[in-house]
């Protein structure tokens, strides 16, 4: 279940891009339209929303979405990196039922996201036709992981074990701490959040979009 803000709730609200967030003060009425740090604008198609800045909880993303996520951490020079067509098939096909696709880059697994943001969104764009919102890089393990993440990944640990093959050993080999935990073990990992803001399920990388389509089918007629 997704919990609440202290004090203050968040709205965010996807009509294609760009992606417009609205602070909503309890009791006030009062909505301010938040863009990073300086709180006025409208993010763009690849601007980070500022969880911390704003002093939400991670789960603000959550409040009042009524639409079905499916967030993943991806990368550029991955071996899975083509599932960025699949997810833009997915994106297209069921935007209008409700599914919002959020991509996340992420430089932690064998620095396979070196570029910086704007070269990302330059290489979403010319290569793969990607329409869903791309935001800034993150991290999503370790200290500096985004409050998003570290919930995510409480609420779905993941069943990352040796059924998933050659993924697994890399992993086992390359970071045998990770196994076991609640770490996100590599690039394409999605997570999947329904209307209410509950983790419904956590996809391991291999899981591509195409098999998770029956998933999202089912919940987005629910």
């Amino acid at each position: 279940m997704a919990m609440e803000t202290e004090t203050e709730e968040v709205r965010v609200v996807f009509v294609d891009n760009p992606a417009v967030v609205e602070k909503v003060s309890p009791g006030s009425g009062d909505n301010e339209h938040a863009s990073g740090p300086t709180q006025t604008g409208l993010p763009q198609h690849g601007d980070r929303l500022p969880l911390a800045s704003l002093g939400f909880r991670a789960t603000a993303w959550l409040i009042d979405l009524l639409v079905v996520l499916l967030i993943v951490n991806v990368a550029s020079k991955c071996g899975l990196t083509p599932q960025y067509e699949g997810l833009e098939a997915l994106h297209r096909a069921a935007t209008d039922r409700g599914l919002q696709v959020l991509g996340f880059p992420c430089n932690q697994f064998g620095e396979q996201e070196p570029g910086s943001d704007a070269e990302i969104q330059e290489f979403c764009s010319t290569s793969y036709d990607v329409t869903f919102p791309v935001f800034a890089k993150v991290d999503v393990n370790g200290g500096q992981a985004d409050p998003l993440y570290s919930y995510l990944r409480a609420e779905a640990p993941g069943d990352f074990g040796p059924d998933y093959g050659f993924l697994y050993e890399h992993v086992a080999s390359t970071r045998p701490e990770a196994i076991g935990t609640d770490e996100i073990k590599w690039n394409f990992t999605k997570f999947l959040i329904d209307r209410d803001g509950n983790v419904v399920r956590r996809y391991e990388p291999t899981v591509t979009p195409e098999q998770i389509r029956d998933d999202l089918d089912a919940m987005l007629t629910a």
